[in-house]
């Protein structure tokens, strides 16, 4: 399965999820750095830099023979990318769940507002959900961002917990919500 979701290319109404590829990590870069989009994530350094982008990409190309690292996906609109989303087996952190699936994401500011998130992220998590038999995705977010809760809410993701996580970019602890999405939830949201 995992061979199978990290070569997938995932179509949706406007988007193209694809998997990263060498050439992507001047767009990475652009993206991050930018602290409006930064502030809200928990692991890249700040300031970031192109060879922070370089190897965030590598690593990604390494997902498919190495089960820790994360499934990250292109978010292209017109072949362009825009931001980046992946999934990962275990928990994105030390407060999350143990087990299951989990998702993160983020988006260059020049498109927020536009309901581009909500629709990668539906799509990651449809087709997740039809290669393996995950019961439920979990996400999460830092409790003042509110914009990816409610990405998040719009999807079915519901709190579960809260909880205090690290932020890197910021180097301080903040208030964090962890979020599920039941596999029937979202089927019926789906439908």
């Amino acid at each position: 399965m995992r061979n199978e979701l990290a070569k997938s290319v995932i179509g949706t109404r406007r988007l193209v999820l694809r998997p990263l590829r060498e050439g992507d990590a001047p767009a990475v870069f652009a993206g991050f750095n930018d602290w409006e989009v930064m502030r809200f994530l928990s692991s890249p350094p700040w300031p970031y830099t192109l060879a922070d982008a370089e190897s965030a990409v590598r690593r990604s190309l390494d997902a498919t023979t190495n089960p820790d690292e994360e499934l990250r996906f292109a978010i292209t609109r017109k072949d362009a990318l825009i931001g980046i989303i992946g999934v990962r087996h275990r928990a994105a952190g030390e407060h999350q769940r143990a087990e299951g699936y989990n998702i993160g994401y983020w988006l260059g500011r020049d498109h927020w507002g536009q309901g581009l998130m909500t629709e990668a992220a539906r799509g990651l998590i449809a087709h997740t959900f039809a290669l393996t038999r995950a019961d439920a995705i979990y996400s999460g977010a830092f409790a003042e961002n509110t914009a990816s809760l409610n990405v998040q809410r719009k999807i079915g993701f519901v709190p579960y917990s809260e909880t205090v996580l690290y932020s890197r970019p910021r180097d301080a602890m903040l208030p964090h919500v962890n979020t599920a999405l039941a596999r029937e939830a979202f089927e019926k949201i789906a439908a």
